[in-house]
C-alpha cells in the first residue's frame, strides 16, 4: 500500500494545471505573434499589390509599386509585378508613338494625293482628243511615285510619270518639289530637253 499525503497531491495537481495553463497561454501568445508577423509580412504587401492591380485595371499606369524587401515569394512577386508595369508602360508609349506616326503618315499621304490631279476637269485639260484616268497606289503610306498632266497650250498636253528613288516621306517630299519645278519649267520652256535640264539643275 502506497500512502500519499492529500494536501501534497492536490498541490501538485494545482501546480501542474498552472504549468499547463502558462504553457498554453505562452503557446497562444507565440502563435498570435507569428500570425501578426505573417499578416504584416505577407498579407499587407499582398493587399497593397491588389490595390495597385485595381488601379492598373482602371487605367492608372502611374501607380507606385510598393517595395517589398526580402527573398521570399512575396518579394519576388512584387518585383515581377514592378517589371510587368515597366514593360506595360513601355509598350503603351510605343503604341502611342506608332499611332502618332500612323496619323502623320496618313496626313502626308492625303497631302501627297491631294497635290496630284484627280481628273482632267481639275486641270482644265478636258479635250475630245484624249481621255485621262489617273490612279496612284503607293507601296507604303507615302512614296516617290508620281504623275502629272496639264495643258501647256490648246494643242499641247504635258504628261509626266516619275519615280523618286526610295520610299517614305522623304521621297514624297522630293516628288512634290520635282512636280512643282517640272510644271514651272514646262510652262516657260518649249523644249523637253531644256525642261529636264533646267529641272535637274
Amino acid at each position: 500500500m502506497v500512502v500519499w499525503p492529500v494536501q501534497k497531491f492536490l498541490q501538485d495537481r494545482r501546480d501542474t494545471r498552472k504549468l499547463f495553463l502558462i504553457l498554453a497561454l505562452g503557446g497562444y501568445g507565440v502563435i498570435l505573434v507569428i500570425i501578426l508577423l505573417i499578416s504584416f509580412r505577407v498579407a499587407k504587401p499582398l493587399k497593397e499589390l491588389v490595390f495597385v492591380a485595381k488601379k492598373l485595371g482602371g487605367g492608372n499606369f502611374d501607380v507606385v509599386i510598393p517595395k517589398v524587401s526580402g527573398r521570399d515569394e512575396v518579394a519576388e512577386f512584387a518585383t515581377a509585378f514592378s517589371n510587368m508595369l515597366s514593360t506595360l508602360k513601355a509598350h503603351i508609349e510605343k503604341e502611342k508613338d506608332m499611332k502618332r506616326i500612323e496619323r502623320e503618315l496618313d496626313l502626308a499621304r492625303n497631302i501627297q494625293l491631294s497635290m496630284l490631279p484627280g481628273a482632267e476637269r481639275d486641270e482644265n485639260s478636258e479635250d475630245d482628243r484624249h481621255e485621262l484616268a489617273p490612279f496612284l497606289l503607293p507601296a507604303k503610306e507615302v512614296g516617290g511615285d508620281f504623275y502629272d498632266f496639264f495643258k501647256i497650250d490648246n494643242d499641247h498636253l504635258c504628261v509626266v510619270v516619275g519615280d523618286v528613288s526610295g520610299k517614305g516621306v522623304a521621297a514624297a517630299l522630293f516628288m512634290m518639289v520635282a512636280r512643282i519645278i517640272l510644271r514651272t519649267m514646262s510652262k516657260n520652256l518649249k523644249s523637253v530637253v531644256d525642261v529636264f535640264n533646267k529641272t535637274n539643275s
